[in-house]
Parts: structure tokens; C-alpha cells; sequence
């Protein structure tokens, strides 16, 4: 079955708005900030989507995650719905 993924939305707003600001996190400290712009994000994405691949992660499998909020967070988000659509 062939449907929309919200890995195909987020690749459609990187295509048009790649500078624009997609993550601003607060680090631990207070004062920083990570600021992250979509083709920034998506290159992120893209890494731990193919790490996520090369170690195993197949379509239809569970990925269980652990994390805080934060840029973590999404971009292990982004990167199961990337490897959910992989073939």
C-alpha cells in the first residue's frame, strides 16, 4: 500500500523553505541556543535514517526510543518515518 508519509511532508518543506529556522532548542546551560534550518534538519534526518538502515531497522519494525525533549527527539522521529517508507 502506497500512502503519504510525514517524511514526504517535511522533504516538501525543506524543498521550499530550506533556510528557514525548523528547530531553536535551549541547551542545557540557559544562554545557547541550537538553532537548526530545515535542509540543516534534513541532512541530520538523513544521517541517523541511514544508520538506523545499516544496523537493522527494517519496514514494519518497532524503534523504541528513550530520549528528552529536544532536537533528538524529531530527528529520530523524522528518521523512523524516513526508514517506515525505505524499500
Amino acid at each position: 500500500m502506497s500512502g503519504l508519509n510525514i517524511a514526504d511532508i517535511f522533504e516538501t518543506v525543506v524543498a521550499i523553505v530550506p533556510d528557514k529556522p525548523a528547530v531553536v532548542v535551549r541547551t542545557c546551560d540557559g544562554h545557547d541556543e541550537l538553532r537548526l534550518s530545515y535542509a540543516e534538519l534534513d541532512a541530520r534526518v538523513n544521517r541517523l535514517a541511514h544508520a538506523m538502515l545499516a544496523s537493522g531497522v527494517q519496514v514494519g519494525d518497532h524503534v523504541g526510543t528513550h530520549l528528552y525533549d529536544g532536537n533528538q527527539y524529531i530527528e529520530t522521529t523524522l528518521a523512523a518515518y524516513k526508514c517506515a517508507r525505505s524499500r
